[in-house]
């Protein structure tokens, strides 16, 4: 389904510091779980309420690696938090932080 996202992304470089709200789709076969963002696709498994994603995509002129990020779902399958870490790098600088969101399913139709 799809889902709304408020996003604080933290670094200790002030370029890479954001808070981006967006919409994804997210996309369940079996355990295997995808989401389509607006700048990419991650993929990654489900167990129970957790999700855990990795992915890389093109972002500002560089490319942004999310090496790990875990998103816990709430019971009602309606809200969701998340933590994560990514890197970024255009080829001549680079920087690296943690996220959090939360998200929101657009359309609520529970478990």
């Amino acid at each position: 389904g799809q889902w709304q996202v408020n996003e604080i992304n933290q670094s200790s470089t002030p370029e890479c510091v954001s808070s981006p709200s967006y919409f994804m789709d997210v996309t369940q076969i079996d355990n295997a779980v995808s989401a389509d963002t607006p700048d990419g696709e991650l993929s990654g498994t489900i167990s129970g309420n957790i999700v855990n994603w990795s992915g890389s995509y093109a972002e500002r002129g560089g490319i942004t690696t999310v090496t790990s990020m875990t998103l816990t779902i709430a019971s009602s399958c309606n809200t969701f938090t998340s933590e994560a870490t990514w890197t970024w790098t255009d080829g001549f600088s680079s920087c690296s932080g943690t996220s959090a969101a939360t998200g929101d399913r657009v359309i609520d139709s529970g478990c």
